[in-house]
């Protein structure tokens, strides 16, 4: 029986999984928002405004951190 359960691949759960799992918990099912991407719906004077900072200052910086951020998920 072991044998068989260690042949079998295990699939990740997709979105209506995992949402079905939140009714069974929660009743309601997970609200997944979509992030603004700034850089692309401001314009430079306004990215300023909002941030106090550059456009490009924040790409340099950035470039800079890049390597020691961690993201939650592989997006």
């Amino acid at each position: 029986m072991d044998d068989i359960l260690l042949d079998q691949e295990i699939e990740e759960p997709d979105e209506d999984d995992l949402n079905m799992l939140d009714m069974l918990e929660y009743g309601t099912p997970r609200q997944v928002n979509q992030r603004m991407n700034y850089f692309e719906s401001m314009d430079g004077a306004t990215f300023r405004k909002r941030f106090r900072l550059s456009k490009e200052c924040v790409q340099d910086l950035l470039i800079r951190i890049e390597e020691g951020l961690e993201y939650p998920l592989d997006m």
